[in-house]
């Protein structure tokens, strides 16, 4: 800065306001002129940290990651999609993968040397008991990702997507719907609100038309693609009043598998759709109804530019799900 005050011949003071917040107000337009000119001709870049702390904002915004994949999922169409939504705000996204039941007190440490004006916090199943205190103490603003406990957050539409999947099997008229989640006990808490919320919304659906739910759990222990797994579905698909149509929370591979070695042809003998959070259609075998991780970025993002304006108090904004059924070909089992 002093550097372009003398070559421009001009106070640092005037040299500061001119390329500053005050853009030049108050000098005459050919010392504006002069100082901008000289400015990029030395290649004069704003220091960063001096901008953010005479303004008291960062243009930053933290994605806090819980490190643990398997307690909390985090798509790539997510992180783009909330840092363009970001980006276009003047805003850049870091993210933090942070496991804090190893180390506590490691989020604290993290906010001390990422300033940043807001966190989007992306824990799903498992909560450490100091993370909320902390970010609270930090008396920053905090977008919670799929958790429906918190006052601030951005959610799939789980109940939506369990009923969507059913109804698109009632309209092609089956009646025996099974809805296959090897973990699901009724009867037991939810590791994530969202398990239970996907069978609840396919017994709204089959209630609608007087239908009792047929829920087909295998149980916990057994590996999901294993020989346990595809003797239990070919025991059920054998049976006299077998299921016309299934709605698996699981990649459906192994129940495609149980249905071949049966002689069962999908879509003609049996309808699958799978309900999960991945896009599973690059081969299209079966319909899929799954979290639609692009607008839940979009979504976050506009919370979180919404929560920086000022306080948001309670907020919960719902993300429907993606429906990938090109079309439902029509089945020739009884349905009934």
């Amino acid at each position: 800065m002093q550097q372009v005050a003398d070559a421009a011949g001009v106070s640092l003071t005037a040299a500061s306001h001119i390329l500053g917040q005050r853009a030049g107000a108050g000098y005459a337009a050919l010392t504006v002129t002069q100082v901008k000119a000289v400015s990029k001709r030395l290649g004069f870049r704003p220091n960063a940290a001096a901008k953010a702390i005479s303004s008291g904002r960062f243009s930053s915004i933290l994605l806090l990651q819980d490190a643990v994949p398997e307690r909390t999922f985090l798509s790539p169409l997510f992180v783009l999609s909330l840092s363009a939504r970001l980006a276009a705000a003047g805003y850049r996204l870091t993210v933090a993968t942070i496991n804090d039941h190893e180390v506590p007190g490691r989020v604290a440490e993290v906010l001390e040397h990422i300033h940043a004006d807001a966190v989007v916090a992306n824990y799903h199943t498992d909560l450490p008991k100091t993370l909320r205190k902390t970010l609270e103490r930090a008396k920053l603003p905090v977008v919670w990702v799929n958790r429906r406990d918190a006052a601030i957050a951005v959610l799939h539409d789980d109940e939506a997507m369990g009923r969507q999947a059913a109804d698109l099997l009632l309209a092609q008229g089956h009646r025996r719907i099974a809805y296959l989640d090897p973990w699901l006990e009724l009867d037991r808490p939810h590791p994530h609100h969202s398990q239970a919320a996907r069978y609840l919304g396919y017994v709204k659906a089959l209630g609608k038309v007087a239908l009792p739910p047929d829920a087909w759990t295998v149980r916990a222990g057994l590996d999901a693609c294993g020989t346990d797994f595809l003797l239990s579905y070919r025991a059920r698909l054998a049976a006299a009043q077998r299921p016309t149509a299934v709605i698996t929370a699981l990649p459906p591979w192994t129940l495609l598998e149980a249905a071949a070695g049966l002689g069962l042809e999908v879509h003609r003998d049996l309808q699958v759709i799978n309900i999960s959070d991945l896009q599973l259609v690059m081969d299209r075998v079966v319909p899929h109804v799954c979290n639609d991780w692009r607008a839940m970025g979009v979504a976050a993002g506009e919370l979180t530019l919404a929560s920086l304006q000022g306080p948001l108090g309670q907020g919960h904004v719902l993300v429907p799900p993606m429906v990938f059924a090109w079309p439902l070909p029509q089945s020739a089992t009884q349905h009934n």
